[in-house]
């Protein structure tokens, strides 16, 4: 157990300082004034697809009024847009990523990965990342099959 619990801290040690050093080596400019919350959003939408705002709000952990506020700004800016519920609700619309939203985080996913790659020059040989991918995967894997069953 507490091996699992210093991996655990290891690595949203890793995820939290990462992200901090990414997000100032890319800067405003290659953000294209988005806030960091606002690209989480769009980050969030591409892998989780079509959401409620409810369903943002959550897992940003803010108020429904915090993210209503970040979705204003990417609608104006024409990063997502509003769609139908697949439930046919006329109250409820999901947010949408736009192709204009799915360009710019190709973009700026470019470049994070160009930073990113920086860290894992010093790797023996592909073993090591070989063996860090196949760690990912299996844990993501596990992670899918328990948000399956619940």
């Amino acid at each position: 157990m507490e091996r699992i619990a210093h991996a655990i801290s290891l690595l949203e040690r890793v995820m939290i300082s990462g992200s901090e050093l990414v997000t100032k080596q890319l800067n405003e400019e290659n953000f294209k004034g988005l806030s960091s919350e606002q690209y989480e959003v769009l980050n969030y939408l591409k892998i989780q697809g079509d959401k409620y705002p409810s369903e943002i709000a959550k897992f940003q952990g803010v108020q429904k009024s915090a993210v209503s506020n970040r979705l204003s700004k990417l609608l104006t800016q024409g990063y997502i847009e509003y769609v139908s519920s697949p439930t046919g609700d006329k109250r409820y619309k999901h947010v949408h990523l736009t192709d204009a939203g799915i360009a710019l985080l190709t973009q700026i996913n470019e470049k994070y990965c160009a930073l990113i790659q920086e860290w894992f020059e010093d790797f023996e040989e592909d073993e090591q990342l070989e063996n860090f991918i196949s760690t990912l995967a299996m844990i993501q894997q596990r992670i899918d099959e328990k948000g399956a069953k619940a």
